[in-house]
């Protein structure tokens, strides 16, 4: 953390000893500059290891990152992250990495786990930007961009959380998610009038069990719009768990049928394991029920969704335990299963440590 501070905006390489136990305050990256943090090889990886002070925020909109990027691009490679937010009447919410407009980060054979008591926090955070009368910011316009590959997420709350004004793409190759609540949340944005996704999701060879769903879209009487989101999968499998959740949740303030686009799939090859409810619409007004699509409904307005797999099973029975105790044994395949080679090589993937206490 010296180290960044010291050389400020000028970037470089940061290079961590095999088997380093690190606790961190907040890391901030500044600027343009592009970070590398990689693990020295060895045979026990080295950990980043975050506990947010019982008193870090005054409203709950703000978020406590282990690293905050402010600009430029982080490369992460080798490293097992570890949050844990042990105060549930904090007001804070915590993530792991915490992006603003323009900013990239880049996750190689890595690991994180968000974990503790609270509820609403994420591996990534994207927050709100600053009020219009704040100084403008470079990069201000531009979206945030993911990039995971060969990894293994898990978060007590959300994967990502995104704030209305913001936009988010993200692409996942060969990773695991487990959630308590949904791959990505995205509040609600003032009326555009606009049809164009500002949030993109693309996921090949994932194996995702998300309680929440893979996306879960909200409003609010300030934000009365949903965003739009377009997801592309390939060669993935996708379950809510034990509970059998809906896949995907849109909760709006008009009608029903200005919800109908907010969510544009399409899928290739992609495995469902227990979905009976492919979506769940529902607007706030009063007698007004929400409208579940089964498959028979998903099929007529969805894209594409060709060659899936409806019937998929996993070795071992899901637990009901928070999702940051899942391991990567618990998404292992049944042979039965009809697309028994879909989803993520497993191999490829780094064993999570056990979550904080």
């Amino acid at each position: 953390a010296r180290m960044i501070a010291r050389r400020g905006a000028k970037g470089g390489v940061l290079r961590i000893e095999a088997g380093a136990d690190l606790e961190l305050s907040t890391v901030e990256f500044q600027g343009d500059a592009v970070w590398r943090i990689e693990a020295e090889p060895g045979s026990r990886r080295p950990r980043l290891r975050f506990r947010p002070p019982l008193f870090d925020a005054r409203t709950a909109s703000a978020w406590t990152t282990l690293l905050n990027v402010q600009g430029g691009k982080l490369h992460l490679k080798g490293l097992d992250l570890a949050v844990h937010g042990s105060n549930p009447q904090s007001m804070s919410r915590i993530a792991a990495v915490g992006l603003v407009a323009g900013a990239e980060l880049v996750m190689t054979d890595c690991t994180a786990t968000v974990s503790g008591k609270a509820s609403g926090h994420a591996v990534v955070a994207v927050p709100a930007a600053p009020s219009p009368i704040d100084a403008p910011r470079a990069g201000a316009n531009k979206p945030v961009v993911v990039r995971i590959r060969d990894g293994f997420i898990r978060s007590i709350g959300d994967g990502f959380s995104t704030a209305s004004d913001q936009h988010l793409d993200v692409e996942l190759d060969n990773v695991l998610v487990a959630t308590d609540g949904s791959l990505l949340n995205a509040t609600g944005r003032t009326r555009t009038g606009l049809q164009t996704p500002s949030l993109t999701l693309r996921l090949d060879r994932v194996s995702a069990i998300a309680k929440g769903g893979l996306i879960h879209l909200e409003s609010s009487p300030d934000e009365p719009e949903p965003q739009i989101a377009e997801v592309q999968a390939d060669s993935s499998v996708f379950s809510t768990g034990p509970a059998a959740g809906p896949l995907f949740r849109v909760d709006g303030r008009d009608s029903m049928e200005n919800l109908r686009d907010r969510i544009r799939w399409s899928g290739e090859n992609v495995g469902y394991h227990q979905i009976i409810a492919y979506r769940r619409d529902e607007v706030a007004q009063t007698g007004v029920r929400p409208r579940i699509y089964d498959r028979a409904d998903w099929n007529n307005f969805v894209r594409k969704d060709e060659s899936p797999g409806l019937d998929m099973q996993f070795l071992n029975k899901l637990s009901a335990d928070s999702a940051d105790s899942l391991t990567r044994d618990d998404y292992r395949l049944s042979p039965q299963s009809p697309l028994y080679r879909t989803g993520t090589d497993l191999k490829r993937i780094p064993n999570a440590p056990a979550p904080e206490l």
